[in-house]
């Protein structure tokens, strides 16, 4: 074998290997680009022909690998329409600088959208002619729509704090000032820029930054949340009470990159609250000096709330003992008194006020009256919160008019007992005269002074010492006027429609008087030769204080131009004087069958 033949065959077997290691190169290259997620291709943009192209494309683009080689123009027509001006921008700056680098969208034959990174470079020959495009395509889909929802919550974090009515600001680990937000811009004064890069201490002067910068101190130093109340004081005069709370931000070694602040005036709040304070000191103090018990209920469970000291002195026991039995204040109520009170709440809930009396038990035995005036209280929203009452001590009151009662019975069993020997002393005088005229006028003088005594002798005997039942007073005053003319007049018979009224001693009196001289007058004028008829006496409340009286009789009445104001008659004299004057009312007179009277007042 010749030398060269050998060199031959050893140059053919250097070849052949060269070609398995090229090819075994080559074959893990197509591993690596078919097991990336990237698309990869490469281009001969002298003969615009499609190189080569991964099978990441099937993935990312959603159509076959097929689809490209078949139709160049593919890439193009994928390209989000909105987004090609980007890309065409792109291409030509590739031929300009030898390289792209580009974000746009793609639509996949679904419908899809679908971000996109792409980067090529130029591949030239030794002789700087372009020979080939290489790219690679990244899914940046997710990475994205991540930086989309960072951006957007970024947007609204800004929003949301440049419209707090705090102060929020952002600190780098060294404390300076990387953001402040509108409100703290406003209250400060100063521009954004004179706070950016910049710390506490070469922004505000000292007086200010002793109330707070400790606080933010210690966030560095702790690398903790910290919170705090401090007042600062402004020359000349003015200060503000704030309170302050620093938020550190940790990176993954646990070491501080930010720290969120934010600051809330709370000086209104706090002279409010001081205000209050006040008003609470003052209110305590008045309801500690009254004589009148003050307290608060559950209304639901009915337990004591609050009590003034005023309740030791009434109740005659300490304040504890009220707080430690709920059911206390019951419980002291007077035995005959108690269903009574009980029977009362009902009422109160229903009404939302109510003002009762009823007797308690001290423990020394001493009974005393109370006078108790509740009302319901309610927040805001219409919810009943609370029962709040004054109880006043009234037990001085109450036997002052025990007292007074039994004067007034008293006083009233006398008045009627003079009138009766005033009527006693009229009758033997009545013995001694011959002349009519002048005893019909002492029978009706014992008969007027007998009206006016009827009225004593009823409050006498009545638990009213203030009003008369005029219901019972005037079939009392009839039986003593038909008693009083019975022999003459027996045939006349009495209707009577008396609504059951009470009256006080300055009208029952005129009123008995004006009753009085007309049915005395009746009997005595509308019935002679023992005539019968009828005599009617209507009495009734006609509105708020308004009242009619009618008494009418089937007599013979008065005579043709009968007028009340001439009259010469004592009685009919006095009648018209009591109803027009004393009583400050109206009279009617009617004659057309028998006679009548109708007074309003």
């Amino acid at each position: 074998m010749t030398p060269d033949s050998t060199d031959s065959k050893q140059l053919e077997e250097e070849l052949i290997e060269n070609e398995k290691v090229w090819q075994l190169s080559q074959d893990r290259l197509n591993s690596i680009l078919s097991s990336l997620k990237d698309v990869v291709w490469s281009f001969d943009p002298r003969i615009s022909k499609l190189l080569y192209l991964n099978s990441a494309t099937e993935k990312v683009y959603g159509r076959n690998i097929g689809e490209f080689f078949q139709n160049l123009n593919l890439w193009q027509e994928v390209v989000y329409p909105e987004d090609r001006p980007i890309v065409e921008r792109a291409n030509v700056a590739l031929w300009e600088t030898g390289s792209k680098d580009v974000d746009y969208r793609i639509v996949r034959p679904d419908g899809e959208i679908r971000w996109i990174r792409e980067r090529s470079h130029l591949i030239y020959d030794t002789n700087g002619t372009p020979i080939r495009i290489d790219s690679i395509a990244t899914d940046i889909s997710e990475r994205q729509g991540a930086e989309e929802a960072l951006r957007l919550s970024e947007k609204r974090f800004r929003l949301a704090v440049e419209h707090l009515p705090d102060v929020f600001v952002i600190y780098d680990a060294q404390r300076r000032y990387q953001f402040v937000n509108t409100q703290g811009i406003q209250r400060s004064g100063k521009s954004l820029e004179a706070h950016l890069g910049r710390t506490d201490e070469q922004v505000w002067p000292k007086e200010i930054t002793d109330a707070y910068l400790p606080i933010l101190k210690r966030v560095v130093e702790t690398r903790s949340l910290q919170s705090a109340e401090c007042t600062i004081t402004v020359p000349p005069n003015d200060s503000f009470t704030m309170v302050v709370k620093y938020v550190p931000l940790l990176d993954e070694r646990g070491e501080i990159y930010q720290i969120l602040g934010l600051t809330h005036d709370i000086t209104e709040r706090k002279r409010t609250e001081e205000a209050l304070r006040h008003s609470q000191e003052r209110l305590n103090s008045i309801l500690s000096s009254l004589e009148d018990v003050v307290w608060s209920l559950s209304p639901t469970t009915f337990e004591v709330l609050y009590l003034n000291p005023a309740t030791e002195r009434v109740y005659g026991r300490p304040l504890g003992e009220f707080f430690d039995n709920a059911n206390l204040w019951l419980e002291v109520i007077h035995p005959e008194d108690r269903e009574r009170f009980e029977h009362s709440i009902p009422i109160l809930l229903e009404r939302g006020s109510l003002e009762i009396e009823y007797r308690i038990m001290r423990p020394d035995g001493d009974i005393r009256w109370l006078s108790n005036r509740s009302y319901l209280v309610y927040d805001v929203k219409g919810t009943l919160t609370r029962i709040d009452g004054l109880a006043i001590d009234i037990t001085e009151r109450k036997q002052a008019e025990e007292i007074k009662a039994v004067l007034l019975k008293e006083i009233h069993h006398r008045v009627k007992n003079n009138m009766q020997v005033i009527v006693s002393l009229l009758d033997l005088q009545a013995e001694c005269l011959q002349d009519s005229q002048s005893l019909n006028a002492l029978r009706d003088s014992q008969s007027r002074i007998h009206a006016m005594a009827l009225i004593h002798e009823q409050l006498y005997g009545s638990d009213n010492l203030q009003q008369i039942d005029f219901q019972d007073y005037i079939n009392s005053l009839v039986r003593y006027l038909v008693e009083s003319y019975a022999v003459e007049h027996n045939c006349v018979e009495f209707r009577l429609d008396i609504e059951r009224i009470f009256l006080d001693m300055d009208t029952a009196i005129p009123c008995g008087l004006i009753i009085n001289e007309l049915i005395s007058n009746a009997l005595k004028y509308g019935f002679p030769q023992g005539n019968s008829g009828e005599i009617t006496i209507k009495f009734h409340q006609g509105g708020t204080h308004r009242f009619e009286l009618m008494v009418y009789d089937t007599g013979l009445g008065f005579p043709e131009n009968f007028e009340l104001e001439n009259v010469t008659s004592l009685g009919l004299r006095l009648v018209h004087s009591l109803a027009t004057m004393q009583l400050e009312g109206t009279i009617e007179v009617d004659s057309t069958c028998g006679a009548m009277f109708r007074i309003n007042f």
